[in-house]
C-alpha cells in the first residue's frame, strides 16, 4: 500500500488494508486531495468494495474530516467510479462492481471531505 501522505509512522497507508477496525490510514495535515493506491499481491475476483472511514466508531464521531467523495479507479482504468460515502461516518460504503471483476490495483483519490480537519 502506497499514499500520498500520512499523519505517523503508526497510521500509513498498509493500515487501511489490515482488516482491522482499531487501526487507520490517516491523511498528512496539508494533503488537499490525498490517495490511496493497493497493489494486491495477486488478483481478486470482487462484486464490491467496502470502505470505512478512520474513526467509525462513536467515541470518534465528529473529531477528523471525513471522506465525503472519492474517485476509484481499478486496475489503470481510464474513467474512474465515483464513490460517494456514507453521510453517517459510522456506516461503511459499499461500492458495487456489476458485474464483478478481476483486480490487481485499486487508487482512491479523495475529491471532498467534510467536517472538522484535526
Amino acid at each position: 500500500a502506497t499514499a500520498s501522505s500520512q499523519v505517523t509512522g503508526h497510521e500509513g497507508p498498509e493500515k487501511a488494508v489490515d482488516g482491522l477496525q482499531n487501526t487507520r490510514w490517516l491523511v498528512g495535515e496539508g494533503d488537499e486531495f490525498p490517495w490511496l493506491r493497493l497493489d494486491l499481491s495477486r488478483k481478486v475476483k470482487a462484486g464490491a468494495i467496502v470502505f470505512s472511514q478512520a474513526t467509525p466508531r462513536e467515541f470518534y464521531r465528529g473529531h477528523a474530516a471525513r471522506f465525503a467523495r472519492a474517485e476509484l479507479t481499478l486496475d489503470g482504468e481510464r474513467k474512474p467510479i465515483e464513490v460517494v460515502f456514507e453521510e453517517d461516518e459510522m456506516k461503511p460504503t459499499r461500492v458495487v462492481l456489476d458485474p464483478p471483476r478481476t483486480i490487481g490495483r485499486i487508487e482512491l483519490r479523495l475529491v471532498e471531505r467534510t467536517g472538522a480537519i484535526s
